[in-house]
């Protein structure tokens, strides 16, 4: 019986087409969705926008939110000195605030010590925001001691490059 169910299953798979999921190397930058341009030219490395849970990182950066507030929608800036390519600022909009100031790369995430890690100031009031770089088209938001901050049922902590 048992032999007659896993035949029956696995026939009803193959049926329906159930396949495994291939890798793909394709990742390609996400149409702005916000309605709002996105800043180009050589001096702009990327632009990432995000909708990520409201407490987690509010909880790990200190920074005060209203009791209802359930989602940040996130727009993330990186500008590069436009003739050496090293970084020269960001401007990050989230949580009804706009930080402005220098970022840098780092090496280094808990328990990934190659990784590469953006670290943007934002100010002496909220320290640094460490920003994991999956791709060049992806940042995982981490906490302050460069771990990942997990997201919920809703929203991740993951920023995608957007385009015009």
């Amino acid at each position: 019986m048992k032999i007659f169910i896993l035949l029956m299953t696995g026939l009803c798979y193959a049926l329906a087409g159930a396949y495994a999921q291939t890798a793909t190397y394709d990742n390609k930058p996400m149409p702005a969705s916000s309605g709002r341009l996105v800043p180009e030219g050589p001096d702009v490395y990327g632009v990432f926008d995000a909708k990520t849970p409201c407490r987690e990182f509010s909880v790990s950066y200190k920074v005060p939110v209203r009791p209802e507030c359930f989602k940040v929608k996130w727009r993330l800036v990186l500008f590069r000195d436009s003739i050496s390519k090293d970084p020269a600022g960001f401007r990050l909009q989230g949580l009804g605030k706009t930080w402005e100031g220098k970022w840098r790369i780092l090496k280094g995430a808990a328990g990934r010590p190659q990784a590469t890690v953006y670290q943007l100031d934002l100010g002496a009031e909220n320290g640094q925001l460490f920003l994991f770089k999956g791709d060049e088209h992806v940042l995982f938001f981490l906490d302050p001691q460069r771990h990942f901050l997990k997201g919920n049922a809703d929203f991740s902590y993951t920023l995608n490059r957007v385009e015009n």
